[in-house]
């Protein structure tokens, strides 16, 4: 109801010639494409964590194991640092973070599902985001008894 009381005072804001109705469409367009992003982000997150689980329980190495961009000194650095710092932004504990790329297996397993996530299409930074969240589901199943023994980091 407030949405129509609302196009009603743009369409009679008569100094505005109905501009203020295309900003209005405008933001619209932009926010259904914005939750369609989203949407995709998430449906490529499911598909990347789908193969990779079929990886694990095949025991079939994939043909693609490694991003693209991993062959870049630079590239894997920022890669690291900013799923790094996110994960400690999310609250887990930097020496799980740190035990956790120390773990081979964790890594393998982390550049396997980047690399299905580029496959889908993925941008550089959606493959960040989705690696943070890969680093708190693996903290998410320690158990409650382990997390408090989790080593922390005193600077």
């Amino acid at each position: 109801m407030a949405t129509i009381g609302f196009i009603l005072a743009l369409l009679f804001a008569i100094p505005t010639y109905g501009l203020s109705l295309l900003v209005y469409f405008g933001l619209m367009v932009a926010g259904s494409l914005m939750k369609a992003k989203a949407r995709m982000h998430h449906a490529d997150k499911l598909r990347a964590m789908r193969k990779l689980n079929d990886t694990v329980t095949t025991g079939k190495m994939p043909t693609k194991f490694a991003p693209t961009w991993s062959v870049d000194r630079q590239k894997a650095d920022i890669f690291l640092e900013s799923v790094i710092k996110g994960a400690i932004a999310s609250d887990i504990p930097e020496g799980f973070i740190f035990g956790l790329f120390e773990d081979n297996e964790f890594i393998r397993l982390l550049m396997i599902y980047v690399a299905n996530l580029e496959s889908e299409g993925s941008s550089f930074f959606e493959q960040q985001l989705a690696s943070v969240d890969f680093v708190e589901t693996a903290w998410n199943k320690v158990g409650s008894e382990k997390k408090s023994d989790a080593p922390t980091f005193d600077w």
